[in-house]
């Protein structure tokens, strides 16, 4: 379904919007995820061994932390480009181009691409002994002390706290901007 949505939209210049762009961003993160995550962290829960090696264990971390704050911030740039849209609606409009979107879109993706590169690195295959058995586990590599906390909190404040601050500060924007009305007059019962 998210490549049938992706194909679509990239194919028909017709339907290419600022807006479907970002749902074009969405899903390839989306995509991504289901490619790259969510089949090898299943695995991993299932096995008492992780299967695929050192190199897979930082690529699968790398891409979960890639997806994730690629859709965030999506989200975030869907926001952003609704508050132009209501609150600057004819100001706007030479900002709000495809070829806007597609470069900031970029921008984003390379951004958390250069960024999540400490998660690949800071990850790996831990051995445990544990009842005669050896166990390995695809985890961060300093499961003790101050870094695994610092690690939580900084993808905890990264993924999450900023961009839902973000998108709320955005919609509280619009909320007042169409509460006030237009500037021009008054706005009538049927417009709100």
């Amino acid at each position: 379904m998210l490549l049938f949505v992706i194909s679509v939209v990239a194919t028909n210049s017709y339907i290419q919007s600022t807006n479907n762009l970002l749902i074009i961003s969405l899903a390839a993160a989306d995509l991504l995820f289901v490619i790259f995550c969510i089949p090898f962290t299943a695995t991993d829960y299932v096995l008492s061994k992780w299967p695929f090696g050192l190199l897979w264990c930082k690529i699968v971390k790398y891409m979960i932390a890639v997806t994730l704050h690629a859709s965030a911030y999506t989200l975030v740039l869907m926001s952003l480009d609704r508050f132009l849209a209501v609150v600057h609606p004819i100001t706007s409009m030479s900002v709000r181009t495809e070829k806007n979107a597609i470069l900031i879109i970029g921008a984003v993706w390379i951004s958390i691409a250069i960024s999540a590169v400490p998660v690949a690195t800071s990850h790996g295959v831990l051995y445990f002994s544990s009842t005669g058995s050896d166990l390995t586990a695809c985890l961060f590599l300093y499961t003790n002390g101050y870094k695994l906390v610092v690690y939580h909190t900084s993808f905890f404040v990264s993924s999450y706290a900023v961009p839902l601050t973000l998108i709320t500060l955005l919609y509280v924007g619009m909320l007042a901007r169409l509460w006030r009305g237009t500037p021009i007059g008054r706005t009538s019962a049927e417009s709100r």
